[in-house]
């Protein structure tokens, strides 16, 4: 296959090596490459391990978290004010506080597995309806952060985390 592309069979495993970085092909020895499947169980595991690591990571952010980002964050998730307005969403709140953390196994963690499933929800915001909920989501998770108040934050935070794929949830088992 590289032959049709007019590329070579380094470059070709070059990439391949990067989809399988990125989660979304897997090598199979001695026969080649496959797409990654999606199933829902494999998203209930990731979402059950992504509750816990970034709740903890709120948890070790709260004291580093700067103000004047949560709020251009915020200014980021707006809710249209009618249907033919554009969605305007911030999802650099999750890798924020993860970051904020300072913890290189939960950064490591997602920077290995989460990037198969932010094409999944990426895919998933084009439900308008999804998309709005998500919005609203981080308005409530970011006024408390920015309220200080941490119980709200966490509680909303995990709320967010486990509700906010209505459209993924929905695919077949």
């Amino acid at each position: 296959s590289a032959k049709k592309y007019g590329i070579s069979r380094t470059s070709l495993r070059n990439i391949f090596n990067r989809l399988a970085g990125d989660g979304m092909l897997e090598h199979v020895p001695r026969r080649g490459w496959k797409l990654r499947s999606f199933n829902q169980h494999d998203l209930d595991a990731f979402i059950d391990v992504r509750v816990v690591l970034e709740l903890k990571a709120l948890e070790l952010a709260s004291g580093r978290l700067d103000r004047q980002v949560l709020q251009k964050i915020l200014a980021g998730n707006q809710v249209p004010a009618t249907d033919d307005e554009p969605l305007q969403i911030d999802n650099s709140l999750h890798e924020y506080l993860i970051k904020q953390s300072d913890n290189y196994y939960i950064i490591s963690f997602f920077d290995r597995h989460g990037r198969y499933f932010d094409l999944l929800f990426l895919w998933e915001s084009n439900d308008r309806a999804a998309a709005i909920q998500e919005i609203q989501q981080h308005q409530r998770i970011l006024a408390a952060l920015l309220e200080e108040d941490w119980t709200t934050a966490r509680k909303e935070l995990e709320f967010h985390l486990r509700s906010n794929h209505p459209v993924l949830s929905q695919l077949k088992r």
